[in-house]
């Protein structure tokens, strides 16, 4: 990934209209929220 912050957060876009269950993302936790998003089915940030 060239720009993996502009990734994260356009999966944290994607994320959040699917599920408003997922947290604010900060430095701890973004690369658990890439590994969610990606194992959603149907999303596709990118």
């Amino acid at each position: 990934m060239e720009n993996n912050s502009d990734f994260i957060g356009k999966c944290y876009a994607a994320a959040r209209s699917h599920s408003q269950s997922i947290r604010t993302v900060s430095a701890t936790d973004s690369s658990h929220l890439v590994i969610q998003c990606l194992g959603q089915p149907g999303l596709h940030p990118l």
